[in-house]
């Protein structure tokens, strides 16, 4: 009889608020983690998100999509994701609240990776209140850098 002695799998770190990894070290990680956990990578720092599950963050949220979702009923070729990891370039994996692309058989500059959008959509949408300032500041950095067309942030306090 032969013994064969295994190592076991060796677990990824979790992630953590204000790490700087790559994309890729990220997306591994992220992977790894359990379904509730939401976080992205801004400019190579990962950001842990919580929960926007609140009710005016709720509200405006559905308002876009709505506003979204009648596009796209109107208009082939046009997608529309809430939350969807989207894979821009090595520093940047953000989850948009809101995100439209041209399905790329349609000519749009994105394209499928596994669950994920590679590339930079057509339009994203931000509902902002406590990240106000990430998503003025590190995160329109990443979706200018990556060419994305049109961003669009619905501040809920305009006076912040």
């Amino acid at each position: 009889m032969t013994t064969i002695d295994r190592e076991p799998p060796v677990a990824s770190p979790p992630l953590a608020d204000g790490q700087r990894l790559d994309r890729a070290t990220f997306h591994e990680r992220y992977e790894a983690m359990p379904p509730e956990f939401r976080a992205e990578l801004i400019g190579g720092v990962v950001h842990v998100m919580t929960s926007p599950l609140r009710r005016r963050h709720g509200a405006a949220s559905a308002t876009a999509a709505l506003w979204l979702g009648m596009y796209r009923a109107r208009t082939p070729g046009v997608q529309v994701f809430h939350d969807a990891s989207t894979l821009l370039d090595d520093e940047a994996e953000p989850q948009p609240d809101l995100s439209m692309r041209i399905a790329p058989e349609f000519g749009g500059q994105t394209h499928d990776v596994g669950n994920s959008i590679g590339g930079a959509p057509e339009l994203i949408v931000e509902v902002s209140d406590a990240s106000r300032a990430i998503d003025l500041g590190p995160k329109l950095a990443d979706y200018e850098r990556a060419g994305i067309l049109e961003y669009v942030v619905v501040a809920l306090d305009p006076d912040d």
